[in-house]
């Protein structure tokens, strides 16, 4: 499957097996298949990626989506993310760390 960044900024997908493939900010990568599906469709999901090469992405799954952000969260911020934010918060604030 190959992504594109549609955003002037980096994304960090995380895989299955605990690592990380680096999506340059307007870049394109191949991803392995191992990548996490649940991450990769909240970003297209909100405009940040385009998919191509795959017919239908799997559905997300919300509580393995808030694990995934919550650990690039940490991650990113050295700080505990708080369990009360939702996957958009975290998002969010994801996104301002990377500013």
């Amino acid at each position: 499957m190959k992504v594109t960044n549609q955003k002037a900024k980096m994304f960090i997908i995380p895989t299955k097996t605990g690592k990380f493939r680096l999506l340059p900010a307007s870049g394109e990568v191949e991803l392995p298949n191992d990548y996490s599906e649940s991450y990769v469709n909240a970003l297209a999901e909100n405009g940040s990626i385009t998919i191509s090469g795959v017919e239908q992405v799997e559905d997300s799954d919300d509580e393995e989506l808030e694990e995934l952000l919550q650990a690039e969260y940490e991650e990113l911020s050295g700080d505990k993310a708080d369990g009360r934010w939702s996957a958009e918060t975290l998002q969010e604030k994801i996104d301002e760390l990377k500013a």
